[in-house]
């Protein structure tokens, strides 16, 4: 009898994970197709941030104007903003250029909230729900979801791409495309 109670949650906890919409927590569009105009608006995207690139002012700077440019243009990205690896606190991110709400999180350790967790896992984390995360560091209430992108250079972390939506579910296959090409291309200035 006990042995049918314990099957009984198990197949539970099974079927609420299995499903669950893919738009949770940690979940990646990567595979997910786009239509062509959706595509087409990720390259014109991602041919600004080259030609900002291109101008070759310092990398504070043009992460400054990438985030100006994502901020402008995407209506959904309602704080847009680098974290860097910091060379004088080892195992710590520190804030770097944004465009958004003033943050008090300028430092934050390795492996603490969404931000810390990829500087761990080196993996692109979205959250559709951030209120549902259990190492979420509020930033504001009125956030909702979250994408953080890492930088990688020769395999090794070195900065990420924080966005933050006011929106849930705000974050769509098409916003990862664009994030992930943006890291690759920022990746060799780094």
């Amino acid at each position: 009898m006990r042995a049918n109670k314990i099957v009984r949650i198990l197949f539970t906890l099974i079927i609420l994970n299995f499903f669950r919409p893919y738009t949770m927590s940690n979940s990646t569009h990567s595979n997910v197709p786009l239509s062509p105009d959706l595509e087409s608006a990720v390259q014109e995207h991602l041919e600004h941030v080259k030609s900002i690139i291109s101008k070759g002012p310092a990398l504070h700077d043009t992460m400054h104007e990438i985030c100006s440019y994502l901020h402008a243009q995407i209506s959904h990205f309602d704080w847009v903003g680098f974290y860097l690896d910091d060379p004088e606190k080892k195992g710590y991110l520190k804030l770097g250029p944004y465009i958004g709400a003033p943050t008090d999180h300028t430092s934050i350790p390795y492996g603490k909230g969404i931000c810390g967790q990829v500087a761990v896992s080196l993996e692109t984390f979205i959250s559709q729900d951030v209120h549902a995360e259990d190492n979420y560091i509020a930033c504001s209430l009125e956030v909702q979801s979250e994408i953080v992108v890492p930088i990688l250079k020769e395999g090794r972390f070195v900065a990420q791409i924080d966005i933050d939506s006011n929106t849930r579910s705000g974050i769509t296959p098409a916003d990862q495309k664009l994030l992930e090409g943006i890291c690759a291309l920022l990746s060799p200035l780094f």
